[in-house]
């Protein structure tokens, strides 16, 4: 991860995210979670002080939970597929359920579709409740599946959203 790229999490750095699949060390995950397509290197390291952010880093990258924005050669497992894990209910609280919807649209689209996605990565950003969301889902759909990876995880990703939207 180069000072001015940032990183976006994978499907599988979501899913630890979501239900703690891998057991990431509390740091570590701490790092992933802060990891949003717009953070680089400079700014992580101001919120992480200390010697251990770039091999955090650079574990976050090989073991697959994080990939450059930028395309770049992938990784090894950079594109590893969540395991078939049973779905997490969403939270009750609606400005919960909001955050993590419009997180887990605008993740996913940078995860799946990269730069190509950045406007209707604002247009989410820029909504302010679940209402606003739900008008994007089909926009969101139809660019996940622009990617074979994306096609191959949409009913995963579809079922987990729609708990959220829900």
């Amino acid at each position: 991860m180069s000072d001015e790229s940032p990183c976006v999490k994978t499907p599988k750095g979501i899913e630890e995210v979501e239900r703690r699949t891998w057991r990431l060390p509390m740091r570590t995950r701490q790092v992933l979670i802060m990891i949003d397509g717009k953070r680089d290197r400079a700014m992580l390291s101001a919120m992480f002080p200390g010697d251990a952010l770039p091999g955090i880093l650079q574990t976050l990258l090989d073991e697959g939970f994080v990939r450059p924005l930028q395309p770049a050669a992938p990784a090894a497992g950079a594109q590893a597929a969540p395991s078939k894990a049973r779905p997490v209910a969403a939270p009750a609280d609606t400005g919960e359920r909001f955050r993590m919807a419009q997180n887990f649209m605008a993740n996913t689209v940078r995860a799946f579709i990269g730069v190509a996605g950045s406007s209707l990565i604002d247009r989410i950003d820029a909504c302010e409740d679940l209402a606003s969301l739900r008008q994007h889902f089909q926009a969101w759909r139809e660019a996940i599946q622009l990617s074979s990876d994306g096609r191959k995880e949409l009913a995963t990703l579809e079922n987990k959203l729609a708990a959220l939207l829900s």
